[in-house]
């Protein structure tokens, strides 16, 4: 089973995907401020695990980065 990474719901769970990891870091080379940006590349990984909700969130900006769960 799986389940968001970042509020644990194992409810509509969907996969959030960049191209490549540089896409992380914005035109200075400095990481993004996103929370969701800063998860990813923490774990080196391409690919985040979140529900419809976070993933929507994500995408339109209205995620601000308080329910990470480890």
């Amino acid at each position: 089973m799986f389940y968001s990474a970042i509020c644990a719901s194992t409810q509509n769970v969907e996969v959030h995907h960049i191209r490549k990891l540089a896409d992380l870091k914005d035109k200075n080379d400095q990481m993004r401020k996103s929370k969701a940006a800063q998860i990813m590349a923490k774990r080196r990984r391409k690919t985040l695990i979140v529900c419809q909700k976070c993933h929507n969130d994500i995408h339109y900006g209205g995620y601000d980065g308080n329910k990470i769960k480890k």
